[in-house]
């Protein structure tokens, strides 16, 4: 097994990935949590009040002192305003202001430096002391964002002074280590190359001016080591850390944290209406706010990473060069709306300019005349809460490289999608001419044939050949042992396949047990084949990934057990490219080496002249007990020009494998179209640790 390191070096980052269960913790204990004299978090045991589990700190700025920046924020006092209206009715919920509006009107306490700071050192002090009833902190910044000379970690800009994310690193580290729960949302800038002018007002981000940074320096007295501890070459929000240090890489299961966008982005705000006149709102506060709405109305719960990818989704159709961001994994939301894990694989959709479309193309394996099955995006994630009913099914008929466009084939039934909502859509149907073939022995009993052939309609990428031909093109050959009927899948080279349960003829759903295995191994297989069939030179030679050290004769990477092998990933061109690393896995599991641990799906590489226009991958691979004397993993590193979704191509391990089925067949036939507006490469790489 291969983990995964990403850090940050002169505009290098690691990030380090494990395949670990998450960890079981202590009760967390419980206390009264009151605001005092607008500046303290003090200890009461007032019987009047009633316990407070979650507590949510709502900053808003929208002026500033003069001197400080002299273009207001205006949308940053709704969007807290608009998360309180939510919060406010909850009685387990104890909600803090620190907000000013661009008219100068204050709402709960004024949005300064040094209040802030007192604040989260008050509430950490309050959370370590005795009888404390506090489990979840919400955190969500509204304003504008800065950068010291253009690099570095982010700044907030409070109304008098700015106060830097090495701030939040520490305050959430230590709520982390009392078992506190931590969601933050930063709704700002992080880019200071994003320069404007004087009709940019409706840019979050501000020009840095070190008169209003107590640390020019980036070095504050009294820091302790983990405030060192945070490279200043880090993205502003993702709060990398070196490994040696790594304090919240081992909590990411205790924090979430939201972005409205990437590092050398802008944040912007967007137009509403509300009772017939127009309001400024922040675009990720905005969307946030109507998703959190829409779920508890429905009373419904989906996964954190499907809001993510529904927030993405909004924010990038109204703000295309905007990309909201997701770290941490965290377990027990703060919202009752959401629950922990990843969710069920499905792709968003959204409408624009009157078309269906589908945040997913070529790079995921989309084929013209794929079918979807559709939900609104409200709609629990369990395979028993969708109601296939209120389901629509929709076709694709036109794929990018990033994204599709589809059409609704129901017609009973009419898919209507609002501005400011995403449906979400699972595959049912592939139309590709790459399904895995599985070559049906003549062992296999004549009745079970019959019955897989029944089957294969549920699983998109499965081909069954009922064929005696040997020489019949297949992956997979299936039989049945006719000692112990045992049904038995081996390769081409007729070794049987490992990681695979044992099915026994006759078993109850023995046959739809089958039917799921070889879907599953179908499924793999098709991915970890996939390439670009038009690749495009020109795109290709715009970045480089290149390895540390020369493969074998035969294709892999050899690497002995505790052994390292790296990738450097450079964009040589004038555009952002993003990077996604799969791996495929020796017990048929495909996971997505970033999201698995909790940082966002996909990677900005920075055009040529940026900072972060480089990174290193470095894979420590360490054998199991389980793996013997080998293992073998395979590396797809997918570079696109656009931001795009891999979730409907993520296996769990053949030993989980999943319950649900798709729908009956369609016989359409498709071909695949494939545009020229969006660009995307693949390359494979093949690691093999020996001991």
């Amino acid at each position: 097994m291969c983990r995964c390191f990403y850090s940050r070096n002169q505009g290098c980052m690691w990030l380090r990935t494990r395949f670990a269960h998450q960890r079981n913790y202590d009760t967390i204990k419980c206390y009264y949590i009151k605001v005092v004299d607008h500046t303290t978090v003090s200890h009461s045991l007032s019987a009047v009040m009633a316990p407070k589990t979650h507590l949510a700190v709502l900053i808003g700025v929208g002026s500033h002192v003069e001197g400080q920046c002299t273009t207001p924020v205006r949308g940053a006092l709704a969007d807290i305003e608009a998360i309180s209206t939510i919060l406010d009715p909850r009685p387990h919920v104890q909600v803090t202001k620190f907000g000013i509006g661009a008219d100068g009107t204050i709402v709960g306490q004024l949005p300064t430096r040094a209040d802030i700071r007192r604040f989260f050192d008050s509430l950490i002090d309050v959370v370590n002391g005795p009888g404390s009833t506090i489990t979840h902190v919400y955190i969500h910044f509204s304003g504008h964002g800065t950068r010291r000379q253009g690099c570095g970690p982010a700044l907030l800009v409070l109304y008098d002074l700015n106060i830097g994310t090495k701030d939040l690193a520490k305050w959430i580290a230590k709520l982390n280590e009392h078992n506190i729960r931590v969601t933050l949302v930063l709704d700002c800038c992080f880019s200071a190359s994003a320069h404007r002018g004087d009709d940019d007002s409706d840019i979050r981000f501000t020009e840095y001016n070190p008169e209003f940074d107590c640390d020019p320096d980036g070095v504050l007295q009294n820091q302790d080591s983990f405030m060192n501890a945070v490279e200043d070459g880090s993205r502003g929000t993702s709060l990398r850390f070196p490994i040696e240090d790594a304090i919240l890489h081992k909590t990411r299961d205790r924090y979430a944290i939201f972005t409205a966008c990437d590092s050398n982005e802008i944040a912007k705000e967007i137009d509403i209406t509300v009772n017939k006149s127009v309001q400024k709102r922040g675009a990720l506060s905005y969307f946030l706010t109507c998703a959190l709405e829409d779920l508890a109305k429905e009373k419904t719960r989906i996964a954190y990473r499907s809001l993510h990818r529904h927030l993405k989704s909004l924010v990038r159709s109204s703000c295309p060069q905007q990309t909201p961001m997701l770290y941490g994994n965290l377990q027990d939301p703060f919202f009752d709306e959401l629950v922990s894990g990843f969710g069920l694989p499905f792709v968003s959709l959204h409408w624009k300019d009157g078309d269906i479309i589908l945040d997913a193309g070529q790079a995921s394996g989309v084929h013209v005349g794929d079918e979807y099955e559709a939900f609104p995006f409200h709609f629990t994630e369990t395979a028993g809460g969708m109601a296939r009913e209120q389901s629509i099914r929709l076709r694709v008929k036109e794929v990018d490289g990033c994204t599709s466009r589809l059409c609704n084939v129901d017609q009973a039934k009419s898919l209507t999608m609002q501005v400011a909502t995403t449906w979400k859509a699972r595959l049912v149907i592939s139309c590709s001419q790459d399904k895995t073939p599985v070559r049906m022995l003549p062992s296999l009993p004549e009745a079970d044939r019959a019955a897989l052939l029944q089957e294969e309609a549920s699983y998109p990428f499965l081909r069954l050949v009922n064929s005696q031909d040997v020489s019949s093109p297949h992956v997979f050959n299936l039989g049945m042992d006719p000692t112990t009927e045992h049904y038995k899948i081996c390769d081409v080279s007729d070794r049987e396949v490992p990681y695979v349960p044992k099915i026994q003829r006759g078993d109850n759903n023995a046959l739809q047990s089958l039917a799921r295995i070889l879907g599953h191994l179908a499924k793999f297989k098709f991915f970890e084949t996939i390439r670009n069939p038009k690749p495009d030179h020109a795109f290709e030679s715009s970045f480089e990934v290149t390895p540390s050290q020369l493969c074998a004769k035969d294709g892999w990477y050899e690497v002995e057990n505790g052994g390292e092998w790296r990738v450097k990933c450079t964009n040589k061109g004038s555009s952002t490219l993003y990077l996604s690393i799969i791996c495929f896995r020796t017990c048929w599991e495909i996971l997505n080496m970033t999201s698995v641990e909790g940082d966002d799906e996909l990677y900005p590489l920075q055009a040529r002249d940026q900072q972060e226009c480089s990174k290193d991958v470095e894979f420590e691979s360490q054998l199991s007990d389980e793996d013997g004397d080998m293992d073998e993993e395979v590396f797809k590193f997918f570079i696109t020009d656009k931001p795009t979704a891999f979730e409907g191509m993520m296996l769990p391990p053949l030993a989980e494998i999943f319950s649900g089925k798709g729908c009956d067949d369609d016989q359409s036939a498709g071909s695949a179209l494939f545009d020229d507006h969006e660009k995307w490469a693949v390359k494979t790489f093949r690691i093999r640790t020996v001991r």
